[in-house]
């Protein structure tokens, strides 16, 4: 079985309106149609005749009416689904209100292709898939960089997987094409679901060219995963006894960016090979050197739950409740350092309660927080990005960004660009000159083109400036709170590029 369940990214605004669609939709389904636990077969068909679009009997009441009715549960469940993981993002970018009329159009628009290729069925058509598809023809170009979260449970695998939305798009409607092409009776409006997509994909276009709607430029990378755990194989941490090929969970980083190399293949005689954190920068921002003791960093943002895993932390690191609470609060999301390794293991046992899920890094595998280069120009070409700081140039590949951080410091827009080779921070901020017009507008323009069409890990706030959004989600009171978050997030990508995530 493999299943659709969810997708990244999601908006941060509350998308009241696809939720009250699907809420529509199961309503008609359990309490106003009628249902197949309760009523004859005689009269769910009497239903459909009166209420279901039928072409040979045209009328505007049953064309609105029939997109909230489903044959059955899996025809609901499957519309709802595809609805719950591309509605929520179309809503975001078409506004509200212009969410409705887009959705109830898109139903329209798919019944009259229907309409048109079928003008004498008597055949009741219902369900929601038209709307939806002119919902996915819409997700096609607003979201171009989301990717859709499939569960698949294959005897004893079970697991998830992610594929392109772009993708998962262009199949379902390959499917469509080709199942109207080969004609015959499938028992599926595929008119419906081609015309609804067409229609979608076309309005959406119109939109974006009047700029009256733009797409998502920026969003999390998941990396498709097809590892095959048996869930009657674990122990009790939930981890799996036997390792499978590929799963070596320590396995050393071997990407061509060469990072962790002691002397790098390319250096700018402007810039410093600083692997290690200047004499003067604190304990926190220089990578741990003890070796055999590990350093725990958390995945995902922690602030939440402070308050309770802050007793966890304290009785196996030696300090108290409080002492642990303000050192997690001051360092985001690294949870520990130089403890040992079974210590180590001890506390991912211990977070993974809390639904805190963490990374464990020998200490040599930690890196710095390199120095800050101001940047007074920064000019992205077809070959990678062109860094300029005073008299200085370099250019670097996108593939050679090892992250990109952005954050409201002190209310001032800052972003900080890590590059490999050398391991450098190329610093942007609105006080900074960098465009000879330093607003927001050039920067997320600039920002979004290098993005397009690469998997550069980003964090929230470049979402923020490039899809517009909340800063106070990635506001820093100051300068060092700023840098503790990047030290943090230079952890977590680390640890994913060496495997360990």
């Amino acid at each position: 079985m493999i299943l659709p369940i969810g997708d990244v990214q999601k908006p941060e605004k509350t998308p009241y309106v696809n939720y009250a669609l699907l809420g529509i939709n199961i309503f008609v389904f359990l309490f106003i149609q009628p249902n197949q636990l309760t009523a004859s077969r005689w009269e769910i068909q009497e239903f459909f005749e009166q209420y279901a679009f039928v072409p040979a009997r045209f009328s505007f009441l049953t064309l609105f009416f029939s997109m909230f009715m489903h044959g059955g549960l899996w025809h609901l469940i499957g519309n709802m689904l595809f609805l719950y993981i591309a509605g929520d993002n179309v809503e975001d970018r078409l506004g509200k209100i212009g969410y409705i009329f887009f959705y109830l159009a898109c139903g329209v628009a798919a019944s009259m292709a229907y309409f048109l290729f079928n003008l004498g069925s008597t055949i009741p058509t219902l369900g929601a898939s038209g709307a939806i598809s002119g919902v996915m023809g819409a997700y096609f170009l607003l979201c171009p960089r989301n990717q859709v979260k499939f569960f698949y449970w294959i005897f004893f695998f079970i697991g998830v997987f992610y594929v392109s939305a772009r993708v998962v798009v262009v199949f379902y409607f390959a499917i469509d094409l080709i199942m109207f092409l080969l004609g015959g009776e499938s028992g599926i409006a595929v008119e419906a679901h081609i015309g609804g997509t067409i229609f979608g994909f076309l309005v959406t276009l119109a939109l974006i060219k009047m700029h009256l709607a733009s797409p998502y430029l920026a969003t999390e990378h998941h990396a498709r995963s097809f590892r095959k755990v048996s869930p009657f194989a674990r122990d009790h941490r939930g981890r799996p006894f036997i390792q499978f090929p590929g799963s070596k969970p320590y396995a050393r980083y071997s990407n061509q960016r060469h990072i962790f190399r002691d002397k790098p293949r390319e250096q700018a005689d402007w810039l410093s090979d600083s692997y290690a954190a200047p004499p003067h920068a604190p304990a926190w921002q220089q990578a741990q050197t003890t070796s055999g003791l590990f350093t725990v960093v958390a995945r995902k943002p922690i602030g939440g739950s402070v308050s309770r895993i802050a007793p966890a932390v304290a009785s196996l690191t030696g300090v108290t409740a409080e002492q642990a609470a303000h050192a997690l609060r001051a360092d985001y999301g690294v949870i520990a350092r130089n403890i040992p390794g079974q210590a180590a293991a001890s506390l991912e046992a211990s977070l993974a309660q809390f639904d805190v899920t963490v990374a464990l890094l020998r200490n040599e595998d930690t890196i710095d927080l390199p120095p800050v280069q101001e940047l007074t120009n920064m000019v992205p070409g077809d070959a990678g990005v062109t860094f300029y700081t005073g008299t200085h140039s370099l250019t670097k590949r996108r593939d050679e960004i090892f992250l990109m951080v952005c954050g409201a410091v002190g209310g001032v827009p800052t972003m900080d660009i890590y590059t490999y080779e050398p391991w450098t921070r190329f610093r942007v901020s609105r006080e900074s000159k960098v465009f000879e017009h330093p607003t927001p507008a050039n920067i997320r323009s600039i920002t979004a083109r290098i993005l397009k069409g690469h998997n550069i890990p980003v964090n929230r706030g470049v979402k923020v400036l490039v899809d517009g959004g909340d800063w106070s989600r990635v506001a820093f009171p100051s300068q060092e709170d700023f840098d503790r978050y990047c030290y943090w997030l230079i952890q977590v990508v680390n640890a994913r590029n060496r495997g360990f995530i």
